[in-house]
């Protein structure tokens, strides 16, 4: 009856949204991790069914990459603030989607700041005792999609297809910019690769220092 089906969805809403405040408790308990650099708090907010991804999230949480992704430091952007926007969940409930929306200023050659918004997903897992941060499935990012712009051909994650088109145009951008500051010039014709990669450990290889673009480079970025 109706009646009964409004007393279900009433009830999912309200399963909802005390999940949804659990999964953002351990989130910004994680994030007082980072503030305070303290690894082993952060440690206990980790999945373990992936020895190899809990390390990079680890190596990426010592050099304060872990919330960012590491693309406003490709970006030379400046951190504002960041912001969860929403938390979805699976059909089962027990996996999180955590969406963090990040803004950061862009500072063009000329001196002109410009506002740009990323955003940055996250798994959330169900825990024996507290939800986990966690790695996502292959099924989680979908396929492989390939998108060119001026001078970049960017290839991502189908679930990053949004972002993958905010980004194509800031990359190109900051790419021409890096070519302009090397005396390299950026080739139309004979594009640069760059690749939104699931593996976590991509952050770390952005966090020591400036990318040199080179005609025809291939170019690998953590996906969002």
């Amino acid at each position: 009856s109706i009646s009964v089906w409004r007393l279900a969805t009433v009830r999912e809403a309200e399963t909802t949204s005390a999940l949804a405040a659990d999964v953002r408790s351990t989130h910004e308990l994680a994030v007082q991790a980072l503030r305070r650099q303290d690894s082993e708090l952060f440690r206990s907010l980790l999945s373990g069914r992936e020895p190899q991804w809990a390390e990079a999230q680890q190596r990426s949480f010592s050099e304060e990459l872990i919330f960012d992704g590491g693309l406003a430091t490709f970006l030379q952007g400046s951190p504002v603030g960041s912001e969860v926007e929403r938390i979805t969940f699976s059909p089962n409930f027990q996996e999180a989607y955590l969406t963090l929306r990040h803004t950061v200023v862009l500072t063009e050659p000329g001196g002109m700041e410009e506002t740009v918004t990323l955003r940055q997903p996250l798994v959330y897992r169900q825990g024996t005792r507290r939800w986990l941060l966690s790695p996502p499935t292959g099924e989680y990012w979908g396929p492989w999609r390939n998108e060119s712009g001026d001078i970049v051909s960017l290839t991502y994650p189908q679930r990053d297809s949004e972002v993958a088109q905010d980004l194509l145009p800031l990359i190109d951008g900051t790419l021409r910019h890096l070519c302009a500051r090397v005396n390299q010039p950026c080739s139309d014709t004979d594009q640069i690769q760059v690749r939104l990669e699931t593996d976590p450990a991509s952050v770390l290889q952005i966090a020591g220092g400036e990318i040199q673009p080179v005609q025809g480079k291939r170019i690998t970025l953590p996906a969002p």
